[in-house]
């Protein structure tokens, strides 16, 4: 509807300004062909009457030529013809009603010429001039005056009708914008407007179909094709989605699997103690030298050690187990703390200390605690590797991100920073360290895969993890978690 009636005023306005031409040159044509008209009756005019008018003067004068023009202009009514001193001053009865200037190219050359102009009364006059030569001191000639009323109802005629046919097209134009507009280009633009709409939220309705073969008709179909092509991305893209996010989530847990083997030879170490222990106490109740204190005494050291071995044992399980993701809010210190513990065996294996500070404050956070742990590990892991000389000593801080923001937005963070005294980095590998199956391990020591893994469990966190190292000084890594509303 709306287009249908923009092209109808755009046909509006271009037949307008042609309307208006042609009349104003319908106009002109009838001025010019009424000057003509009237110049060649001022032409047969002074042909018939020059020697009358020469013998006039030449006997009586001005006066006499006066009385004989007035007799022979009496039957030509409408028509007004009088004598006229073209060089005369503007207070002579005997000047032209047409300023001489404008009439003097033509009269000094003999020719006749016509202006349109308006008598005292307000209707329009058209004055026509043919010189005669009378004296060769004074230019004069005939002035010829006709009434241009008929033709000036003439013009308001065709401006009116001009008008009425702008008029009459503006109606037929807002006919056709309501008629054939509405069915025609209103109700399919309708129809692609709304197909346009549900393909944009991504619902994609059936075909769309327009009779006809004209470019709206064309339309339709592209959307429909367009339509059927998104549709079969869309189940590309949900099928990919969904084979990728398992592979990820194989990945996560793959790398989970190898740092749970990577644990296992320190945690192995760390339960012979209280096996040894227990293995003692045992060999002592079963020897009956013991008195029923000691009995007592020595099954509470038993269960005591036995609960710590099943504590270690769980803690490998909880760390090994593929869980649902889910974020919640929790305090950040014991899921830190909790890992710290589970990874001192590993290092103290390796020669190297974990040395763990934070200021005191409950942070809360919104995290899914066992991706947290397995950053975590991932990195304290790498850092207790990254010390080749042993003893060595990785430090883990918990506190608040000395920014509020982030390079995009305006957040506070809290952080988990793991320094080394290892090898570090180099500066021209520090860019690529995040990129899947990137290494700076030998062969069959690393797949490149944790720092990725761990960057992007991170970043589904909205937080990031920066990184600043120097070469034989040891590396500084930064993970930084949006802080949570308190529980």
């Amino acid at each position: 509807m709306k287009l249908a009636a923009k092209l109808m005023m755009i046909f509006l306005l271009a037949a307008l300004p042609m309307m208006t031409l042609s009349s104003y040159l319908t106009v002109q044509r009838e001025m010019q062909r009424l000057a003509r008209a009237q110049e060649q009756k001022t032409r047969s005019i002074a042909n018939d009457i020059q020697g009358m008018l020469v013998n006039s003067y030449q006997q009586g004068g001005l006066e006499k030529l006066v009385s004989a023009l007035r007799t022979y202009a009496t039957p030509l009514q409408p028509l007004r013809v009088r004598w006229v001193w073209f060089n005369a001053p503007q207070d002579n009865p005997m000047t032209p009603k047409v300023p001489f200037e404008r009439i003097a190219e033509s009269v000094l050359d003999g020719k006749p010429i016509s202006i349109p102009g308006r008598g005292e009364d307000g209707v329009g006059q058209l004055h026509t001039y043919f010189p005669l030569p009378l004296e060769r001191s004074r230019l004069g000639g005939l002035e010829v005056t006709g009434s241009l009323q008929e033709f000036e109802r003439g013009r308001r005629e065709t401006v009116y009708n001009t008008l009425m046919s702008v008029g009459g097209m503006a109606l037929v134009c807002v006919v056709i914008v309501i008629g054939a507009g509405v069915q025609l280009v209103g109700k399919p633009l309708n129809q692609l407007i709304k197909k346009t709409q549900q393909i944009g939220r991504s619902d994609l309705p059936e075909p769309l179909s327009l009779p006809g073969r004209d470019e709206l008709s064309e339309l339709a179909m592209a959307l429909n094709e367009m339509s059927d092509r998104l549709h079969q991305q869309q189940h590309a893209i949900e099928s990919e989605t969904s084979k990728r996010l398992a592979t990820l989530k194989q990945l996560r847990h793959a790398n989970r699997l190898k740092t749970v083997g990577r644990l296992a030879a320190g945690i192995a170490h760390e339960l012979g103690t209280p096996l040894n222990v227990i293995s003692g106490r045992a060999a002592l109740i079963g020897s009956g030298k013991l008195s029923n204190r000691e009995i007592e005494k020595s099954a509470t050291t038993i269960k005591s050690e036995a609960d710590r071995i099943t504590g270690i044992i769980r803690q490998l399980l909880d760390f090994a187990r593929q869980n649902q993701p889910q974020q919640i809010n929790v305090v950040l210190l014991p899921i830190v703390q909790h890992t710290i513990e589970l990874l001192h065996s590993l290092a103290a294996e390796a020669g190297v200390e974990i040395q763990f500070s934070e200021d005191g404050q409950p942070y809360q956070v919104c995290v899914d605690q066992g991706q947290i742990q397995q950053v975590l590990t991932n990195i304290v892991v790498n850092a207790v590797q990254a010390i080749q000389e042993p003893p060595g000593t990785v430090s883990v801080m918990l506190l608040r991100s000395p920014s509020r923001a982030d390079k995009r937005r305006d957040i506070e963070t809290i952080m988990i920073a793991v320094e080394d005294s290892g090898c570090g980095i180099a500066q021209t590998d520090l860019e690529h360290l995040f990129e899947p199956f990137f290494t700076t391990k030998d062969v069959g020591e690393g797949t490149g895969l944790g720092l990725s893994i761990a960057f992007g469990m991170i970043e589904e966190h909205g937080g990031w993890i920066d990184v600043t190292s120097t070469v034989g000084s040891g590396s500084r890594f930064e993970i930084h978690l949006p802080l949570g509303e308190p529980v």
